[in-house]
């Protein structure tokens, strides 16, 4: 299944909401979040890392820890 940008936006929203009520210990605020508010790359990247793991020596992320050593990775894009 293919989500748009919109929906994958929308996700994440709700995500972080449910994340922060956590935390918080609070009731998830289905307002806290407007809708024209964007998820920031920075907490993109905290969700969807809670979603992998690597075992060591195993994949670029699971080399570069198994050697200690620092893995750049780049892109003429």
């Amino acid at each position: 299944m293919t989500l748009t940008f919109a929906a994958k936006q929308e996700h994440w929203k709700k995500v972080l909401r449910e994340l922060n009520a956590l935390v918080s210990r609070s009731p998830v605020a289905t307002d806290e979040v407007t809708v024209n508010e964007k998820v920031t790359d920075t907490e993109e990247f905290f969700l969807l890392s809670k979603t992998q793991s690597f075992v060591n020596g195993e994949g670029l992320p699971g080399r570069g820890f198994f050697t200690g050593s620092l893995i750049w990775v780049f892109s003429r894009d």
